[in-house]
């Protein structure tokens, strides 16, 4: 199992995840066979610009349907990622989090695609593009214990199971966009049936630009990161 956490490592990832969470917002989930990509709560948008640069934060929620299991190595990729690069930070739910199996991570990779891409801001820019994606490492080289959403005698239909927020942000200023404007990302992932079978699936979700958060906002989200993730603990303590 998952919860919502923060990249290990540089600071700088710990403020993408609080201003990211603070203006997201709420809109239609793809309907994906797999996955489920969306992107989080409101207020705000799942496209953040930083401070007074036009650089961007990008973040979505991803559930896991029901009927599938995420193995050791499994994974999922969003793909051509504008004004993105090596040197991108990535948010994911962090190490030792409780609703990870023990000593489970998600890895990220990123890896540059050849050319360019023209970016949608006023004005149009041509800027690199990369596959990002984030892979499911056991706790040890033998495998771990995989993420399930698999019926059971206990609860015979589950509904999609929240795996965290994830996302990535560009590298680079960028050419601005209009408040309220989408960009559509596609993606690939590879998971597992209950029966242990292999299974990938491709798809695409809408991210929306928000707004840069007010600093009140920033200092209240500790409340809005912590509760859903007590709730969440007394829901399954409860079933």
């Amino acid at each position: 199992m998952l919860r919502l956490g923060r990249s290990a490592g540089r600071v700088i990832t710990g403020v993408f995840f609080f201003a990211t969470l603070a203006v997201a917002c709420a809109a239609p989930a793809q309907a994906g066979r797999i996955i489920i990509i969306t992107p989080p709560p409101p207020p705000g948008g799942g496209i953040t610009p930083v401070g007074g640069d036009p650089v961007y934060n990008f973040t979505f929620n991803v559930y896991l349907q029901a009927g599938y299991d995420i193995y050791a190595f499994d994974s999922f990729t969003v793909q051509a990622a504008m004004g993105v690069d090596q040197t991108s930070p990535t948010l994911q739910p962090y190490v030792g989090d409780p609703l990870l199996p023990a000593g489970d991570k998600w890895a990220s990779t990123i890896t540059p695609l050849p050319g360019t891409s023209t970016w949608p801001g006023t004005p149009n820019q041509q800027v690199t593009a990369s596959d990002v994606n984030w892979q499911l490492l056991p706790s040890n080289a033998g495998g771990g214990v995989p993420i399930s959403n698999c019926p059971t005698v206990d609860n015979p239909d589950p509904g999609p199971l929240y795996l965290g927020t994830f996302g990535f942000t560009s590298y680079t200023d960028l050419s601005p966009l209009d408040f309220g404007q989408s960009i559509t990302f596609t993606y690939t992932v590879s998971a597992h049936t209950c029966d242990g079978a292999e299974d990938t699936e491709t798809g695409s979700f809408i991210l929306t630009r928000g707004a840069v958060p007010e600093p009140t906002s920033i200092a209240l989200l500790g409340l809005g990161v912590v509760l859903p993730g007590v709730v969440a603990r007394r829901r399954r303590a409860a079933a």
